[in-house]
């Protein structure tokens, strides 16, 4: 399990957001067309079997296959664990429970409201086009990549190819990627335990990028990383990470604000720097509803944030609040 003083989640969704841009669509040739969801794949029950295509993010983002199951139906969601985690008992039946509850139920930010009510109703709805099917997938597996018990490892992440149907090519590599096509949320089961807190705000911050990527789906990584931590921790509550952000930050003040290493090579004061201009915003230009304009906006980075200050009858510039908030 996680040794919180030797380990560092980082998201892996920015860089698949990236890759994802220079993508080739390729479903039109006949050979590809078992990548199609069979109809019997969808709505799925307790029980129900499928194969999900996922990266290897050691292998410089690869695609490999998955068999898993559906282990619980929620109100918003399908939980679905890789058998070879549900085997060898990373994930248990209280672990899945546990993040049924948080998804659909109660949060420690509104006990009342899920991590999808709340986001869905404070930010914006998530995309619908692809299955007609308003529930979330939500896949729990041994996200791979080089983390050996310290060090980064990837805690999660949204694939933006599940948005398009049938396969995608690499002109670069050549390599052929194939979507799921389901709204869907990978979350990683070792180190992480599925059903503890952290896996609840990183399911919180994976969710925000799926609502971005309906609204906004080339957001600079700056701000797209800065919502989804906004998302987790001020919305959803799950703010025992709080002080790591913005201490990581703190100690490294020389990290820009919107420089965003390439590849997953981002840190904690990526993510501290992000998470606090989305609350200073917040705080100081017009709370929940600046944000979810902001996630709407479809001007990138500075320009949205501009655009975004202007139509709020803000007099104030991107620089402005810049200077401000440097303060």
């Amino acid at each position: 399990m996680l040794n919180a003083q030797n380990s560092t989640w980082i998201d892996g969704t920015h860089d698949l957001i990236a890759r994802t841009r220079r993508l080739v669509d390729v479903s039109g040739q006949a050979e590809l067309a078992p990548a199609r969801v069979a109809a019997q794949e969808l709505d799925p029950k307790v029980g129900d079997q499928r194969k999900f295509f996922a990266i290897d993010f050691a292998r410089s983002g690869m695609p490999y296959s998955v068999n898993a199951t559906c282990r619980a139906v929620g109100r918003f969601c399908y939980i679905f664990v890789a058998d070879a985690e549900w085997e060898r008992g990373s994930v248990t039946h209280t672990g899945v429970v546990k993040l049924k509850r948080a998804f659909d139920e109660s949060t420690p930010g509104d006990p009342s409201r899920g991590i999808y009510e709340i986001e869905t109703e404070d930010l914006g709805p998530t995309p619908d086009e692809i299955d007609q099917d308003p529930k979330i997938y939500i896949l729990a597996l041994n996200i791979l990549d080089n983390y050996s018990r310290s060090g980064n490892f990837i805690a999660g992440y949204f694939e933006p190819i599940n948005q398009k149907r049938g396969v995608v090519r690499d002109p670069d590599s050549g390599v052929k990627f194939y979507s799921n096509e389901v709204e869907m949320i990978y979350i990683d089961s070792d180190p992480l335990d599925i059903g503890g807190s952290l896996s609840k705000e990183i399911l919180a911050h994976e969710l925000q990028h799926l609502i971005h990527w309906r609204h906004d789906s080339n957001e600079d990584i700056w701000l797209n990383e800065g919502c989804s931590d906004y998302a987790a921790l001020y919305l959803c509550g799950y703010g025992e990470n709080f002080s790591w952000h913005v201490e990581t930050f703190e100690e490294e003040p020389q990290t820009s604000l919107v420089y965003w290493p390439g590849g997953v090579a981002s840190s904690m004061a990526n993510y501290g720097a992000a998470y606090l201009w989305i609350a200073y915003l917040h705080e100081q230009y017009g709370g929940i509803s600046t944000i979810s304009s902001l996630i709407a906006q479809p001007a990138n980075g500075i320009n949205g944030v501009n655009a975004v200050l202007s139509s709020r009858g803000y007099s104030q510039a991107f620089e402005d609040v810049f200077a401000d908030w440097k303060i």
